[in-house]
């Protein structure tokens, strides 16, 4: 018997794709955030020690990296709300899988995901090409 006979099955397995999506969703915001924390300020103190001008998207993240070390206890609730709005999401778009509002959400939360995380590697790396 496959999902198309089943609704219960058919609900399990879109509880299960939720919880996944909403999983990877929660690791890569965990990921960049931990990013920000403790990795940039590593590169904060080279950057210092090299001397001389940063480029624009270096001083950008490092401003970024210090706003979320000293406001961190302000911005883990705010994540926290977010990620409950994503599963929400998710558990709207495995629902009804036609719904095209919850898929275009999804896809502009995953390619904002990535551009931040672009946006990271390479202001870390443009300041490393001139030493």
């Amino acid at each position: 018997m496959d999902a198309a006979e089943d609704p219960r099955l058919a609900a399990r397995r879109g509880r299960r794709n939720t919880r996944a999506c909403a999983g990877m969703h929660v690791l890569g915001i965990a990921v960049l955030f931990a990013a920000l924390v403790y990795v940039v300020p590593r590169f904060e103190a080279m950057f210092m020690d090299q001397g001389g001008p940063l480029p624009a998207a270096t001083q950008g993240l490092l401003s970024l990296s210090a706003l979320a070390r000293t406001y961190w206890l302000a911005i883990v609730p705010v994540l926290a709300v977010l990620i409950v709005l994503d599963f929400k999401l998710f558990a709207r778009m495995f629902e009804a899988r036609r719904d095209l509002v919850a898929w275009s959400l999804h896809v502009c939360i995953m390619i904002a995901g990535g551009l931040v995380f672009v946006w990271i590697v390479v202001a870390l790396l443009l300041p490393l090409r001139n030493l």
